[in-house]
C-alpha cells in the first residue's frame, strides 16, 4: 500500500512538473541611437537572467534560455501592433519587451524645482523599458512600463570620455538587467529610475596603453581645495579668486612698469590701439607651506570685448606668462590654442572602460536611432563613422619650470584630460575639466615641487572653457 501511495505521490509531482507553464519569449524590441547588443554574448546574457526573473516573480520560466529574439525598429508606431503568434498552445503566456532610447531633454517634462533642473541636466540617455506578458487572445496578464534616467557617476576611468556613445555595451546590458528586477517585480511601483554609472572612453594609441594598469591617485576637490595623497604625503593646494588688472602705462596716468614689460608691449603689433592685462591667480601648496601666483598675460584689441569669458583668444604670444613662488619665477611659458598632433590617434567606434584596453568593444549607430535620441555632433565631436581621429588640443603651454622643460596639453571633448610632460617624457595625466579629479603619474622620481605647481599651471582658471 505504502509502495503505491508513493508512485502515486511521485506521478502526480512529475504531472506537475510536466502541466507547469511557460513563457516564450516572442521578442526584444529595441530602438538606440546604438546597437548595444551587437555583440553575441550580450543577448544571452539578458536571456538567463530573464529566466530567473520570471520564476522568482511570476513562477514560471522561459520555454527557451539560449536565445534572444531581437528586433530593430525604426518607428514608434510599431510598438501598437498586434502580435501575431506562431505557437498554437493557448496554453503559454508570451512576452515582448520594449527597449527605446530616448532623449531626456524632449521626454521629461518641464522643471519645477532646482532639483529636477539638476536632474536633467545631469542625464546623459534616457531608456523607455516595457515588459508585458500576454495570452494568445491579446490580452494582457502583466504589463509595467518604466524610465531609466542614466547619469555619469565618476569611476577610476581614465582617457577620452565619449561624447557620441553614452553608455558602453556591457554597461547597457546591466541596466537593463537591473530595469528589469524592477519591471518584474509586481510589489515595485517605482516608475523613473535615475542609474549612475562610470563613461565610456574612447580607444586611442597613446594614453589609453600607457593609463592601463597604473595606480590612480583620486583627489578632493570640495570647497576649492585639491586634496590627495603622493608618495605617502598629504598634499592640499588652494587658489584664490582669479583677478584681472588693466596696464595704464600712457597717457597722464601712466604708472610706473618694469622696462621689460614695456618693452614687451610695445613690440607688440597694433599696441597703441589696445588694452593690455595682467590676468592674476594667487595659489598656496598648504602643507610645503609655499605661495604661487600665475600672471598671463593679454592683449585686448579695442573692438574686442569678450575678452573676460574668453582670452584664449588674446593670450599674448611667446613666453610672456609667468608662475612665481613669492617673488621668484619659477616658469615662464607660451600659450597656444586649438593645435593638432596627427602623430596621435583616437579611435571613436572603440570604446571601452577606460580602465582596461581588453575591455574595448567596436559600436555603430544604429539604422533604427530615427530622431528620437538628441545626439550633438561638434567639430571636436564627429561622426562616429570615422576610423580614427587626430587630437585637437584645446591648448598647449610650453616653457621652462626651475630650468626643466615642460609641456601641458590640454584634450578630451570637454576639455577635461591635460599630458604633462619634462622634457619629451610624459610624466603625469590628469582626468577632470575644473580640477583635477584624478591622475597617474608615470614617473615615480617626480617630486611635489614639481608636480604640484604643474597642476597650477594646467588648471589655471582662465584655461576652463
Amino acid at each position: 500500500m505504502r509502495r503505491t501511495l508513493l508512485l502515486y505521490c511521485l506521478l502526480l509531482f512529475a504531472g506537475t512538473l510536466t502541466a507547469q507553464k511557460k513563457i516564450v519569449l516572442e521578442k526584444v524590441r529595441y530602438r538606440t541611437a546604438f546597437n548595444y547588443l551587437g555583440q553575441r554574448e550580450m543577448p544571452q546574457l539578458l536571456a538567463r537572467h530573464l529566466n530567473t526573473l520570471l520564476l522568482q516573480y511570476h513562477k514560471q520560466p522561459l520555454a527557451d534560455t539560449n536565445s534572444i529574439p531581437l528586433q530593430q525598429i525604426t518607428s514608434n508606431k510599431e510598438l501598437n501592433q498586434k502580435y501575431d503568434y506562431q505557437n498554437t498552445d493557448t496554453s503559454l503566456l508570451h512576452l515582448v519587451i520594449d527597449i527605446i532610447e530616448v532623449s531626456p531633454e524632449n521626454f521629461l517634462p518641464p522643471p519645477e524645482t532646482a532639483a529636477d533642473s539638476a536632474t536633467r541636466s545631469s542625464a546623459k540617455t534616457m531608456f523607455y523599458l516595457n515588459t508585458r506578458l500576454i495570452d494568445a487572445w491579446n490580452n494582457f496578464h502583466y504589463n509595467k512600463t518604466l524610465l531609466l534616467l542614466l547619469k555619469d557617476h565618476p569611476g577610476p576611468g581614465m582617457g577620452h570620455e565619449s561624447r557620441n556613445v553614452p553608455i558602453h555595451p556591457k554597461t547597457f546590458v546591466e541596466v537593463i538587467r537591473s530595469g528589469l528586477a524592477i519591471a518584474f517585480d509586481p510589489g515595485n511601483e517605482q516608475a523613473l529610475v535615475a542609474v549612475s554609472m562610470a563613461p565610456p572612453f574612447q580607444m586611442d594609441d597613446y594614453l589609453a596603453p600607457a593609463l592601463m594598469g597604473k595606480k590612480r591617485i583620486f583627489v578632493d576637490t570640495s570647497k576649492g581645495f585639491y586634496r590627495f595623497t603622493y608618495q605617502g604625503n598629504a598634499q592640499v593646494l588652494r587658489r584664490e579668486t582669479p583677478w584681472a588688472e588693466e596696464l595704464i602705462w600712457k597717457g597722464r596716468q601712466a604708472r610706473p612698469y618694469p622696462q621689460q614689460l614695456l618693452q614687451v608691449i610695445k613690440s607688440s603689433p597694433g599696441y597703441n590701439n589696445a588694452t593690455f592685462l595682467l590676468l592674476h591667480n594667487e595659489c598656496r601648496d598648504v602643507f610645503n607651506d609655499k605661495n604661487y601666483q600665475a600672471i598671463l598675460m593679454v592683449q585686448i584689441e579695442h573692438e574686442q570685448t569678450s575678452y573676460i569669458f574668453d582670452p584664449f583668444h588674446s593670450f599674448m604670444p611667446g613666453n610672456r606668462h609667468v608662475l612665481l613662488y613669492e617673488k621668484d619665477t619659477l616658469a615662464l611659458f607660451s600659450i597656444n590654442k586649438d593645435v593638432p598632433d596627427t602623430s596621435k590617434n583616437i579611435f571613436p567606434t572603440r570604446i571601452y572602460n577606460g580602465l582596461d584596453t581588453n575591455s574595448a568593444i567596436t559600436v555603430n549607430y544604429s539604422e533604427s536611432s530615427g530622431q528620437i535620441v538628441n545626439t550633438t555632433l561638434t567639430e571636436r565631436s564627429p561622426k562616429l563613422t570615422a576610423a580614427f581621429l587626430h587630437p585637437l588640443y584645446r591648448y598647449v603651454l610650453k616653457g621652462k619650470i626651475k630650468g626643466q622643460a615642460f609641456t601641458i596639453k590640454c584634450g578630451g571633448i570637454n576639455g577635461e584630460l591635460r599630458e604633462y610632460y619634462l622634457g619629451d617624457q610624459l610624466v603625469c595625466v590628469t582626468q577632470g575639466k575644473k580640477a583635477p579629479e584624478k591622475f597617474v603619474v608615470f614617473d615615480a622620481s617626480l617630486q611635489s615641487e614639481i608636480l604640484n605647481p604643474l597642476l597650477l599651471i594646467g588648471f589655471n582658471p582662465y584655461f576652463l572653457e
